[in-house]
C-alpha cells in the first residue's frame, strides 16, 4: 500500500506515509505552516499495514521494529472470506 497523504476529514491537516505534518490549511502564511508542521505535536503514529484479499491490515505498534515484526506476522483471514470480492 502506498500512501500518498492521509487528510484529518475535521481539521484538514494533511499527514505524509511517515506521520509527518505536511499542510495545515487554517494557517495561510507558508512560514509560520512549516514551522506548525515541523512542531512534534503536529504529527500522527505512522503503522506497518498490508492487503490481503482486498482487506486493509495495520500492524498497530509503531517504531523501528514494527515494520519487522509485521512483515513476519500473516494476518489471519476466515476461511469464508478468501476470493470474496464485492
Amino acid at each position: 500500500l502506498v500512501c500518498v497523504h492521509t487528510l484529518c476529514r475535521y481539521h484538514g491537516w494533511q499527514f505524509n506515509g511517515e506521520g509527518s505534518c505536511t499542510r495545515i490549511p487554517q494557517i495561510r502564511d507558508e512560514e509560520k505552516m512549516k514551522a506548525a508542521c515541523a512542531s512534534p505535536r503536529a504529527c500522527v503514529a505512522s503503522y506497518p499495514t498490508t492487503v490481503v484479499e482486498d482487506m486493509l491490515f495495520a500492524w498497530l505498534e509503531s517504531g523501528p521494529e514494527a515494520e519487522k515484526e509485521a512483515a513476519a506476522q500473516q494476518p489471519y483471514i476466515m476461511p469464508e472470506q478468501v476470493g470474496v470480492k464485492d
